[in-house]
């Protein structure tokens, strides 16, 4: 782990209104080894675990993938079909949550429960807003499995 605290500014012997201030300047990259027996114990095909490992390597700020997803299953080298297939294995174990919201543009987010690139008093709250995140995108899968068993009943009869 490298130093991310640095004093800002000078401070004058005695005066307590010119004390050093820390700043907090770059990103910290702490892994959580309890949280990888998920990826462990989770039947992940051997594709699927590349790209997680892919998407750890292009990991950025706030545990956002920060490459187009194309580019890091080339450089895992993984076809694009293969790159869909396994993520939605790792979105279905949540170990990435996948924002939709834009076809185009993928917003990837890795687990904060097993790695965590950013503030380190912002974990909690990004680890309490990837699981809401969850929740929420397999309450829509939910939905949609449910309004697609619907239609085929209703064409049926």
């Amino acid at each position: 782990m490298r130093d991310v605290y640095a004093p800002q500014g000078r401070s004058l012997e005695g005066d307590p209104q010119t004390t050093p201030r820390w700043k907090w300047h770059h990103p910290v990259h702490y892994s959580f080894p309890r949280g990888w027996e998920v990826v462990l114990q989770a039947p992940l095909t051997s594709q699927a675990q590349r790209l997680l490992l892919g998407l750890l390597a292009h990991l950025g700020w706030e545990n956002q993938v920060t490459d187009s997803l194309a580019r890091v299953g080339r450089k895992v080298g993984m076809h694009r079909n293969t790159v869909t297939r396994a993520l939605r294995q790792l979105e279905a174990w949540r170990l990435v949550a996948v924002d939709r919201q834009n076809p185009k543009l993928l917003r990837i987010t890795v687990s904060p429960a097993l790695v965590w690139q950013g503030k380190p008093q912002t974990l909690y709250k990004a680890r309490k807003a990837f699981d809401a995140r969850c929740k929420q995108s397999a309450h829509k899968r939910t939905d949609s499995a449910q309004h697609d068993a619907d239609t085929a009943a209703l064409a049926a009869a």
